[in-house]
């Protein structure tokens, strides 16, 4: 049975825990969990991950609900249908760095459903359910539908021609046309790149205006100015937060935030007089806070950028797009729009195989309260930890390099003693 599934792992879901009748079970209990009355269901890549979809569809068509099942899809694409049509979307993802790995992303009218959401739909999951026979017929959606579909959000936009020489990049196991298509519909000139390296010297050598790199499924984003420097979420937040202010669509004058946020972009929004609503550093979180509060405008480092109300979620074709637009109506270059932020030495350190029991302890969370303290003035010091991965991520950011290098070894040689301990013990 599915007894040992949690509320967390749903999201998460490795293809090897997603057996039959649990796929199955998902699909049976959409229509009383969430009054799912029609249901679209879709794939990220090819791969050995019919049998889970088509035990989801079997569930939900013994339950009454209307499935409509297309092919593979980019993501951005099948949340902006469901949007628009007020569906209720099942789509699984599929990692090609990793082919056994799988998990499931529940959207309701465009929203991403989180763990809260599912806790309900979790509990139903432990409970055995009887299989009847498959009845009725299953609607199929063409991935074309899909894209012409997220065509009609730039109709929306009144886009004029965009006078700007742009490269981009992406990897390419994921269906990337719809990005190229309407890329190339609305700007003078779009050159591809290989990677977020060969995207680099595009820029350069091209002497394009702008470089945008788009991750697998096209959720976030950098950008490359025309000189070739990277600038990350942060800088982007900033960006499309002034604009936003000018244009006053910045709901109660807030952007919302995570608290891995560098401190000279915090300076620079409140040099501006913009209030900011920080979370923790959970997608799910970010985006709960967006719908719930009804705030416009959300970013995270790794560049997911949110755009209300254009989106309720994260598009990060979008988000080049309003870039565009800006960077053309201002007449100025990316590099000078920037130019009053001045971004504070920052660190990442990564632990893998942390023990969930460990970051409760209160030698780590003394440890954390210590540090948060010593930066909380010059610097910011903050931890993620998702349990499904057991990672842990520290980020560290202060003014002075010096002190920063010392942060970064305190809390290092901390988990470090912490490993050599746990393998011993």
């Amino acid at each position: 049975m599915a007894q040992t599934i949690k509320t967390r792992s749903i999201n998460g879901l490795t293809h090897a825990y997603l057996a039959p009748e649990i796929a199955y079970q998902i699909g049976y209990h959409l229509k009383h969990v969430f009054n799912c009355q029609k249901l679209l269901i879709g794939k990220t890549l090819d791969g050995p991950y019919d049998s889970t979809i088509l035990s989801v569809i079997h569930g939900a068509k013994d339950a009454g609900i209307d499935v409509i099942m297309t092919g593979v899809v980019p993501p951005v694409l099948f949340s902006y249908y469901t949007q628009q049509q007020q569906l209720f979307g099942v789509l699984l993802f599929v990692d090609e760095t990793n082919t056994l790995l799988s998990r499931f992303k529940f959207y309701n009218a465009g929203y991403e459903l989180f763990d809260h959401q599912l806790k309900l739909l979790t509990k139903h999951l432990t409970e055995p359910t009887p299989r009847v026979d498959l009845q009725g017929q299953v609607i199929e959606l063409s991935p074309l539908d899909l894209f012409q579909n997220y065509q009609k959000l730039y109709q929306q936009l009144d886009l004029e021609t965009i006078n700007l020489s742009i490269a981009y990049s992406q990897p390419a196991f994921t269906p990337t046309h719809y990005i190229k298509e309407i890329l190339t519909s609305i700007c003078d000139e779009v050159l591809t790149a290989d990677s977020l390296e060969t995207l680099k010297e595009s820029v350069i050598q091209n002497q394009c205006d702008l470089g945008f790199h788009f991750d697998p499924f096209g959720e976030k984003i950098s950008v490359f100015d025309h000189t070739g420097n990277l600038h990350h979420g942060d800088h982007i937040l900033y960006l499309l937060a002034t604009l936003y202010k000018t244009t006053k669509q910045l709901f109660k004058n807030t952007v919302v935030i995570s608290n891995m946020i560098n401190p000279g972009v915090l300076k620079a929004l409140k040099d501006t007089g913009i209030k900011t609503a920080r979370v923790s550093h959970s997608e799910a979180d970010i985006l709960d806070k967006m719908n719930q509060s009804h705030y416009t405008l959300a970013a995270t480092q790794e560049g997911l950028i949110v755009l209300n109300p254009l989106r309720n979620t994260s598009d990060a074709l979008l988000s080049a797009v309003i870039i565009m637009r800006m960077i053309q109506s201002s007449k100025q270059t990316l590099k000078s729009l920037l130019e009053f932020v001045n971004l504070y030495p920052e660190v990442h350190l990564e632990y893998e195989g942390v023990d969930a029991a460990f970051i409760q302890t209160k030698d780590f969370t003394n440890q954390v309260k210590d540090l948060q303290y010593q930066t909380a003035y010059d610097g910011v010091f903050s931890v993620y930890y998702e349990e499904n991965t057991q990672m842990l991520t520290a980020y560290i950011s202060h003014h002075d390099q010096i002190k920063l290098n010392t942060y970064k070894e305190v809390f290092d040689g901390f988990m470090q003693q912490n490993r050599e301990q746990t393998q011993n013990a």
